[in-house]
């Protein structure tokens, strides 16, 4: 009795294999509709799906935290506060975990948006602190540029941080920058303004 099971579900197996392409494609094709179908999310739902993230990472790594959040028509703020000793983890070398959880939760967000959003995720006001710094490196080396004639390539940057120079160094007189390289190695050019008389 045994064996005739086991060869009629082998049969009907066998069947579902033969019938299987035009299956899977329909299948393909459903996959792929539902996955253009996203609901779009109000601000109070977006949020949710932004804390229940960042839950499961904190509680990963077992940390205190509290999150805070400032939605703007095309930006959301996120800010995520606890322990300075604990938070490095999450800030990560140069901001790289940081940046790691900002990019996720800018891909989840911008599914669930009818328009494109910025997502500035930050924790314990590195962003703030890390702003000041770069400041201080453009300006140092826009005036080393203006003193040697000579470009000068910092070290790469994302996308933030490399506008952060870009706008420090917009209105200063002799000096133009620029950006190279591909991600993640680009990085701004600082270099002298050629199309101004010495």
């Amino acid at each position: 009795v045994l064996e005739e099971k086991a060869q009629e579900e082998a049969a009907m197996i066998e069947d579902d294999e033969s019938e299987a392409p035009s299956d899977e494609a329909d299948e393909g094709e459903a996959a792929s509709e539902e996955a253009l179908d996203f609901d779009y999310l109000d601000d109070e739902a977006m949020e949710e799906m932004i804390r229940e993230y960042i839950d499961r990472i904190m509680g990963a790594m077992e940390l205190a935290f509290t999150l805070s959040f400032d939605f703007r028509e095309n930006e959301i703020d996120v800010s995520i506060d606890g322990k300075k000793e604990e938070t490095g983890i999450v800030i990560g070398k140069h901001g790289s975990t940081l940046n790691g959880i900002q990019i996720v939760l800018s891909a989840m967000v911008n599914q669930r948006s009818e328009e494109f959003r910025r997502v500035i995720v930050d924790c314990s006001g590195y962003r703030k602190k890390r702003e000041q710094v770069l400041k201080r490196i453009a300006g140092k080396t826009a005036n080393k540029v203006l003193k040697t004639n000579k470009s000068i390539k910092l070290e790469p940057m994302n996308a933030q941080e490399r506008r952060i120079i870009h706008a420090c160094l917009a209105n200063v007189d002799g000096i133009r920058t620029r950006s190279e390289g591909k991600e993640p190695h680009r990085r701004v050019v600082i270099h002298k303004d050629t199309s101004q008389p010495s």
